[in-house]
Order: structure tokens, then sequence, then C-alpha cells
């Protein structure tokens, strides 16, 4: 299970300049990560940690995220904003950390009867070129290893969904800065989604679209947590992996729930290994 949880389920007090723990949605995403209890749970947005000492000090918050989900085995990305990623596990695990300029990385190795998986997580900053991300990309795939799962918030669409252009330039025209020039160059490079293309091309699998091949638009943000931003949906959230694996189900999680815990669904994959 992939999980974005948006600004590591804080909020910011405008009055204090703070930000502050927020115990609703912290409870919804309880609710909707023991309700599918994965085996391995992937954060994004999640620096906010005990070992983050500068971000205590930055954000006055730390969160035991282990604890909180109930994990025996976890490793924190080293970014000390609210863009690092967290894995939580219930299987014995290994890991590396990456601090990447406007990008969250965490690489970890996971061991299942035996069989080593190599599990990277991404989150590459919205706003950075799609030149950049693919550069990112090439950088820290591993997409020739065995037993290899690659997942995170992408921040990029993928050129096998569909999507309403109109819609999407009308919704960046209020999101961007005057710097980054007109909503319509940016939609339409956007939409090429030549990073994910290149990982598909690579020979990972899409686990969503290797159960989901006929669903036409599907989103993972926004949720209905965040008003005014309709029209801006698309899948950013991806778990991809490699042919060892079968993949037995994908989705993304939309409930009542999930509506209002963070600004992204979550999403799924269930896999067994070959």
């Amino acid at each position: 299970m992939e999980y974005n949880l948006l600004e590591g389920l804080s909020k910011h007090n405008d009055k204090k300049d703070i930000y502050e723990f927020d115990k609703k949605r912290m409870k919804l995403v309880l609710t909707a990560v023991k309700k599918f209890n994965p085996d391995i749970l992937i954060l994004c947005e999640a620096s906010f940690t005990p070992s983050h000492e500068k971000s205590k000090e930055r954000f006055g918050i730390i969160i035991d995220y282990a604890r909180l989900f109930g994990y025996p085995y976890f490793c924190y990305g080293i970014r000390t904003d609210r863009d690092g990623s967290t894995i939580l596990s219930r299987y014995p695990l290994k890991f590396e950390e990456y601090s990447m300029e406007k990008t969250s990385f965490v690489r970890c190795f996971i061991k299942i009867k035996n069989k080593k998986i190599t599990l990277d997580v991404v989150h590459p900053h919205p706003r950075i070129s799609a030149f950049d991300k693919m550069r990112f990309i090439k950088s820290v795939i591993r997409d020739k290893e065995k037993n290899y799962i690659l997942a995170g918030d992408f921040n990029s669409p993928s050129p096998e969904d569909r999507y309403n252009r109109e819609k999407l330039v009308q919704a960046f025209r209020g999101m961007l800065k005057p710097w980054e020039g007109s909503a319509e160059k940016y939609v339409e490079k956007m939409l090429q989604g030549e990073m994910i293309e290149f990982i598909i091309n690579s020979g990972l699998i899409d686990t969503y679209r290797a159960t989901n091949k006929k669903k036409d638009f599907v989103f993972t943000n926004p949720t209905k947590l965040v008003a005014g931003v309709e029209n801006s949906a698309m899948r950013l959230d991806y778990i991809f992996c490699s042919k060892e694996f079968k993949v037995l189900d994908a989705g993304i999680i939309k409930n009542k729930i999930t509506d209002f815990a963070s600004d992204h669904y979550p999403i799924y994959a269930v896999l067994e290994i070959k």
C-alpha cells in the first residue's frame, strides 16, 4: 500500500506559523490502513519522524510512524521536510537512504521466504521539469534487477490514462506561477507522461493497469478534502513491479474515509512472488 499523507498528517497554523498534528486526519488514515492491513506500507510526505530533530525545530512535529501504525521494521528517508518517504514492513528489511534536491528517494531490501525484494520509493517534486524527472528516474531505476518494486507519488500522469485536456488547462491556470509559463504548454508537456512511459518501456509492470485495463479516467489526487481543484484530477501514485511477480490485484482505495484523510487516495497491489 502506498499513501501520500499530505504534509506528514499535519496542518499549518497560520497565526502561529507552525505545523500542528492533525488528529482527525490521523484517525481516518489509521482506519484506512488497518482495514487493508498491508504487509508493506509506503508513506510519502512523511518526514515528521522521531529521527528528524531538524524537522522538530522547523515544524514542531515528530511522528513515530512505526509505533503509530504498528510495524516492527521500518526506514525513514533522510530529508528534513514534509517531502520525505517512510517504509514500514512486517518483514525484515535493510535500507539505503538518499537525499536529492527537490526529490525524495528511499531504497530498501526486504527478505520474504528466502527471497530478497528491492523496493525503491520515489517522490519527485511536482514543479521540477519533465527533463529533471527523467534524469532522476534514470539515475535510480533498477529495471534489470529481479524481484524489484518501484513505487511512490511520481507527480506525473501515465500516457496510458485518458484526461480531459481542457479541464486540466483550466485547473492549472489558477495553480501555476507566472514564471512557469502558460497552462496550455504546461499541460501539453505533462500529458506526454515521459517518465511513466520510460518506466513502462523498461519492462516494469504498472500493477494498476495490469488488473484495470478497461478503466479510462482514474485518479489518485485530489480527494474531496481539497476543494476547488477537481479539474486537476490525475493518477500520480503508482506501484510498478518486475516480471518475477504475479499481480493478483491492484487498485485505488476510494471511500468515505479516504475522501477526507489526505489529498491523495491510497493505492495497493497484491503481489505473488513466482
